[in-house]
């Protein structure tokens, strides 16, 4: 096309696209011009610079796989007996979702990451739980850190130190988080939200 099948704009054009630092970190490209062609032109030297200078990337680098969960234990000891029929009993019986608690009903998210941040005062973990392209984390839970551990015992083994308290990590677990609607609080816009209290993460 010729430049005079991209008419100036009397207010310029603006394109924005989003890339990933080396880090996964979101980073929002923005360009313009006089017109689409220009302003197409300017996000493309952009990209190329910041691929170049700076290893950007077009999709954010996926996080390893997480480490298997733990066998049950019980159902371990079965199924070395031999009795495999009763492994099977015990195991899906510890991936059953427990009745959520009276007058509440299971609302669930499903992921695709799970982020373990262990806290300053050495006591509690953070976990975030995410999707692709997302500004924010879908649901986030700070409990003590050996209760953090048996809230993902069923979709992953939290890597640990030697004292026992979760290590800084970040795995790929696809998995569902099942969680009811809590206390209400305000929002910033002045809309009303209810907290989510997460309770139990499975597979999906």
């Amino acid at each position: 096309m010729s430049e005079q099948e991209f008419p100036q704009s009397p207010t310029g054009c603006w394109i924005i696209t989003r890339l990933f630092s080396k880090t996964g970190a979101p980073i929002d490209v923005k360009s313009s011009g006089t017109n689409t062609k220009a302003a197409i032109d300017d996000l493309y030297s952009g990209i190329t610079y910041g691929i170049e200078h700076y290893g950007w990337q077009p999709e954010a680098p996926k996080a390893p796989p997480a480490p298997a969960p733990k066998p049950d234990a019980a159902a371990q000891i079965a199924r070395e007996e031999g009795n495999l029929e009763l492994a099977s009993k015990l195991e899906a019986r510890g991936a059953e979702v427990p009745p959520p608690p009276a007058g509440k009903t299971w609302q669930t998210v499903d992921v695709s990451e799970i982020r373990v941040i262990p806290q300053p005062d050495g006591v509690t973990t953070l976990v975030e739980f995410w999707n692709p392209n997302r500004k924010y984390a879908e649901e986030r839970v700070k409990w003590k850190s050996f209760s953090i551990i048996g809230l993902l015992k069923h979709v992953m083994t939290v890597l640990t130190n030697d004292d026992g308290t979760p290590k800084a990590a970040t795995f790929t677990v696809p998995c569902r988080v099942y969680y009811t609607l809590g206390k209400e609080y305000t929002k910033k816009d002045q809309t009303i939200a209810n907290y989510h209290d997460v309770a139990h993460v499975r597979p999906l």
